[in-house]
């Protein structure tokens, strides 16, 4: 079995070159990016049209948190149904939040006081207000896109987590917390 790994990039905008990258693939991991919309639409388009194109072993491709219902549309939806009616194998992950963010500067300071021995108070904001907070990091169009991504996300039915569909109780796991999460990172 030959371990050597190649690293290419591709530009989502290209569908040759998102082929290139993926022929002859054991594994293709997909992620859309913080765009507008409608390029996020395009990217889903040309992902699929290159799976298509070069039928890799598996693609997955994860959501983190756009809706993928077919009803409320957008390029996550799209791009399911695309890898669904490719016929190629797929996976599709839908995880609400990345522990990562948490390590952005202007979060860490604030949202995991506790492991650094810091009081912490917890001030929910509207997704208006993380734009604000965050456009002089990633610029206005970005911001204005995360923003509009968590808009959208909190107006989906059963986004919150309950008991019933926690993933204690689904996969019968006990998740780390964020300071177990932040030793093993080594923070």
């Amino acid at each position: 079995m030959d371990s050597t790994q190649h690293v290419i990039a591709a530009d989502y905008g290209s569908t040759a070159e998102l082929a290139e990258a993926y022929r002859g693939a054991d594994g293709v991991f997909v992620h859309l990016p913080v765009a507008s919309e409608e390029d996020r639409l395009t990217y889903a388009r040309n992902i699929v049209a290159a799976v298509r194109a070069t039928r890799p072993a598996r693609v997955v491709f994860s959501t983190s948190g756009a809706p993928i219902d077919p009803e409320s549309g957008g390029a996550a939806a799209a791009l399911v149904s695309g890898l669904t009616d490719s016929g190629v194998s797929h996976a599709v992950i839908t995880p609400t939040f990345y522990l990562e963010n948490l390590l952005v500067p202007y979060v860490i300071d604030t949202a995991v006081g506790a492991h650094f021995v810091k009081d912490v108070a917890f001030e929910q904001i509207t997704p208006e207000q993380f734009r604000d907070s965050v456009a002089p990091l990633i610029g206005e169009g970005p911001a204005a896109d995360v923003a509009g991504a968590y808009a959208a996300m909190g107006m989906l039915p059963d986004r919150s987590i309950t008991p019933e569909n926690s993933a204690q109780k689904l996969l019968g796991i006990i998740p780390r917390t964020t300071g177990q999460w932040l030793t093993d990172i080594g923070l």
